[in-house]
């Protein structure tokens, strides 16, 4: 593909794509979103079925599975695809290292985010109070550790995932 618009950006982002995207990879892309779409908006409907007939687990369930499903399905995608492999020459080698470590951190810094937000959401929910836990405690101990915890292993995966997916062509 020539030029690369907003639109391809956020495929290429979203999919998490280090390859090249060609025309047939987009559209196999775009109708891979389109049912996920489909089968995400039929989940939710279910589960608020679900929900008003009283069988709340039931719908939990439902919901769970409907947003994990796709994301598996995503990436079996992008792997049949191989748009997950950056292709360089030996001469690229430094440049496409730079590239993907600043995909890790980018990717670790989203982990970061989302457990700042899970962390906010269990103060919100009172748990932590629940078991005793003060202020202090919750928000100086214990969500800076598990903070540390969750990014120093996301980093380590994503880097050696990110080092992974370069494979050198020969000219």
């Amino acid at each position: 593909m020539k030029k690369e618009d907003l639109h391809l950006r956020f495929i290429r982002y979203f999919y998490t794509i280090t390859g090249d995207l060609d025309e047939y990879s987009v559209q196999e892309i775009n109708y891979f979103g389109n049912n996920m779409y489909m089968l995400i908006y039929i989940t939710v409907f279910l589960a608020i079925i679900l929900g008003l007939l009283g069988f709340e687990d039931l719908a939990e369930l439902i919901l769970v599975i409907g947003f994990i499903l796709p994301l598996a399905k995503q990436s079996a995608l992008i792997r049949r695809l191989g748009l997950h492999k950056l292709e360089i020459a030996p001469s690229e080698l430094k440049m496409a290292r730079q590239k993907m470590f600043k995909r890790t951190l980018l990717e670790t810094a989203g982990i970061v985010l989302f457990a700042i937000l899970i962390f906010l959401m269990l103060w919100h929910m009172k748990i932590p109070q629940e078991s005793g836990d003060s202020f202090e405690t919750f928000w100086y101990i214990a969500a800076p550790l598990a903070s540390l915890l969750i990014t120093s292993v996301s980093f380590v995966c994503f880097f050696i995932t990110n080092r992974r997916n370069i494979v050198i062509v020969e000219d």
